[in-house]
């Protein structure tokens, strides 16, 4: 009696075992393929960030060339419109020392 009660016991436990293996294996694959493809997922994350990181850099480098180009072509605006101004003073001094109103 107590051979056949350890031998149900065994195939009990044998059996209980595989199922639990069987149920237990699963999800432990399943949590390793999550992870294998988390994995992957933020390598190439990772990747995508540096390469627009990358972009992101030379964007504000040629902002920053833009932004110098525009203070230039300001400045100089700024130079020419002074120029203008004192160019239309003179004439009008001219006009005026001259007695024309207008060139024919």
């Amino acid at each position: 009696m107590k051979t056949l009660t350890k031998l149900i016991a065994l195939i009990g436990l044998a059996f209980g075992a595989k199922i639990g293996w069987e149920h237990g294996g699963k999800d432990m694959a399943q949590n390793a393929a999550y992870e294998f493809a988390e994995d992957k997922f933020k390598g190439r994350a990772q990747q995508q960030i540096k390469h627009l990181r990358k972009e992101l850099a030379q964007k504000d480098q040629y902002i920053a060339e833009l932004t110098q180009q525009l203070k230039q072509l300001t400045t100089e605006n700024e130079k020419l419109q002074k120029y203008q101004q004192e160019a239309e003073k003179k004439k009008d001094s001219l006009h005026r020392m001259f007695g024309e109103d207008e060139p024919k």
